[in-house]
């Protein structure tokens, strides 16, 4: 009867304890991303990974079939150079040009300008039991978006990123098929960047990018855009995300 009673004890003791770290995966997660980012050298993947998708646009075969080798993406930047080099010898002259002049301009540019790293979060509902496993950052290499602001808070300049491959890149305005949305965007951004959040986020798969997430005080926030409204996670998983059946 006392071994019973140990056992009920400790297994609500693990059973807090197991929902109380669950609750703290994501934050922590998130953390983790964070601190285990070498700026420099992920901007230089970045970087290169514009030129290769560069040359994609001239030479998409043999790229393709690159992309497709599992060890490519493991490779080391001056192996993948190497690579990017021999492919140029493909090119036109024309081409060549062309993709150097651009190729430049996004150096200087990322150089010069302060940058924001915005991790990317997966949304994945199905399978899971607790709201909080929802949500899991990225793990591709390539796994942060790049954002600049101006004095003024303005978004000046984007860099996409989606499952982990370069997508492309914008300056001043932000891509979206809605007027009403790029506005609002500018407003949200304004609105947290005065907050001095810890961590701003980008959860693609979700809402259509309909969202924009930020860490403040540990606590983690989702603005939609559309609506220009502010929800914790919590709130907002529970007001949207969760079904009649779920709760």
């Amino acid at each position: 009867m006392m071994i019973t009673k140990k056992l009920f004890i400790v297994l609500i003791f693990n059973n807090l304890l197991f929902h109380t770290l669950i609750s703290q995966t994501l934050i922590q997660r998130i953390k983790d991303s964070y601190n285990t980012l070498d700026s420099v050298s992920y901007i230089e993947d970045i970087i290169l990974s514009y030129k290769e998708d560069l040359i994609i646009r001239q030479i998409v075969t043999d790229l393709e079939e690159l992309e497709f080798r599992p060890t490519y993406h493991h490779l080391g930047l001056i192996q993948r150079h190497k690579i990017i080099d021999s492919l140029m010898k493909e090119i036109s002259f024309s081409s060549k040009t062309l993709i150097e002049e651009n190729f430049n301009d996004f150096i200087t540019t990322v150089n010069a300008i302060p940058i924001h790293f915005v991790l990317n979060l997966k949304f994945e509902k199905n399978g899971y039991t607790d709201q909080h496993s929802f949500f899991q950052p990225d793990t591709s290499k390539l796994l942060f978006n790049l954002i600049s602001f101006d004095k003024r808070n303005k978004p000046q300049f984007y860099v996409f990123v989606v499952w982990g491959k370069f997508v492309e890149y914008h300056y001043d305005v932000f891509p979206t098929f809605y007027r009403r949305a790029g506005k609002n965007v500018l407003k949200i951004f304004k609105k947290i960047l005065r907050k001095n959040p810890e961590y701003l986020l980008n959860c693609d798969n979700l809402e259509g990018g309909n969202t924009i997430w930020y860490v403040l005080n540990d606590e983690i926030y989702v603005y939609r855009i559309m609506q220009m409204k502010k929800y914790k996670l919590d709130d907002y998983v529970e007001k949207f995300l969760l079904s009649k059946n779920d709760k």
